[in-house]
């Protein structure tokens, strides 16, 4: 079988990339966008993982479209099916013809995967073979640092315990939930919150973030004494290290479907507190870990306690988030719709 995953096999996101080293002992599989515009009819399948990845997450134009969806019907008239992974109902971003993007993917697709039953019966494309196929665990990069020079790396005190929150915080509404929740927790004097936000775009809530983790006298300004906050880019061994010593993990996604931060957690067997949305619910409960209402500071607060007053209670078979196994059902999941 002849695979075309229109993806970089090198991108920083191991998603793909943990897939395709598996699949390769059983099929031949190239890894490119630009492979998608030429069209090669050896191909089987064409795998598309995020729609803005075709225009490598540039803006996208009509006439861009266009083209779009004339490739589509040159792949489809060839006989190659078209296989799509739903790792978003709708874009991230809020630019001008996203929706039109991944209306127009979606609407000339043999298949979909999803990351969870949520998204599965929501029956987005009906008529279109679907399965459930769970994201893989991570793999998690050797890490040098001990508990103390972590501490010391981020700040705090030797015997500080701390809770870590980490990538892209997208929103205010995601930021303010995550400090007014912590806030909200007054009877653990040495636990601290530790927040990494890798996000370089120009939004004023990104430009502010930044100036917060330039300057820590602020965060006494606002009484954000046992927050720590830190921007830019963290090595993967370092953010392992903070993963690695952190009490427990908090995730605060507000609207979205999927979440690798959770997988990121999970392939370390750390404890999770993260937002009932989308996919997120089912994988939080099915793994022991806990789930708070979306948006809701409270929740947050109350979920963060139960988790610390159960650190051991996380329970999942990590047998079912292998790669191998995930890129198995993949495999069948091609065979299923190359037969029709």
């Amino acid at each position: 079988m002849n695979i075309l995953f229109t993806s970089k096999y090198d991108s920083k996101n191991q998603y793909v990339r943990l897939i395709v080293d598996e699949l390769k002992p059983f099929a031949s599989v190239e890894c490119t966008p630009q492979k998608f515009w030429e069209l090669d009819a050896s191909f089987d399948v064409v795998h598309i993982q995020w729609c803005e990845e075709l225009f490598e997450w540039q803006p996208v134009s009509s006439d861009d479209l266009s083209r779009l969806e004339l490739m589509l019907l040159k792949w489809k008239r060839n006989g190659i099916k078209l296989v799509a992974t739903y790792h978003n109902e709708k874009s991230h971003r809020e630019w001008s013809n996203d929706d039109r993007l991944y209306d127009l993917v979606f609407k000339y697709i043999d298949g979909i995967v999803h990351l969870g039953d949520y998204s599965y019966k929501l029956n987005p494309v009906a008529g279109v073979r679907s399965t459930v196929i769970p994201h893989p665990l991570y793999r998690t990069p050797d890490f040098n640092l001990s508990r103390f020079d972590t501490n010391t790396k981020l700040g705090l005190k030797e015997r500080d315990n701390y809770l870590i929150s980490f990538g892209a915080i997208r929103s205010y509404g995601e930021f303010n939930t995550l400090i007014k929740g912590f806030s909200l927790i007054n009877d653990m004097s040495n636990l601290k919150l530790v927040v990494l936000n890798g996000h370089r775009d120009s939004s004023l809530f990104n430009r502010l973030y930044r100036i917060l983790a330039r300057f820590p006298y602020l965060w006494r300004v606002f009484g954000w004494k046992k927050i720590v906050f830190k921007s830019g880019y963290v090595s993967d061994s370092d953010l392992a290290s903070f993963i690695e010593y952190a009490s427990a993990v908090v995730v605060t996604r507000v609207n979205t479907l999927n979440s690798g931060l959770v997988y990121k957690a999970l392939s370390q067997n750390k404890m999770i507190v993260g937002p009932n949305v989308g996919n997120i619910t089912e994988l939080l409960s099915s793994t022991g870990n806990y789930g708070y209402q979306a948006g809701n500071a409270l929740s947050l607060s109350e979920n963060i306690l139960i988790a610390l007053d159960n650190l051991s209670s996380t329970n999942f078979d990590v047998r079912d988030f292998a790669p191998h196994m995930i890129a198995k059902k993949h495999l069948q999941f091609y065979e299923e719709i190359l037969e029709g």
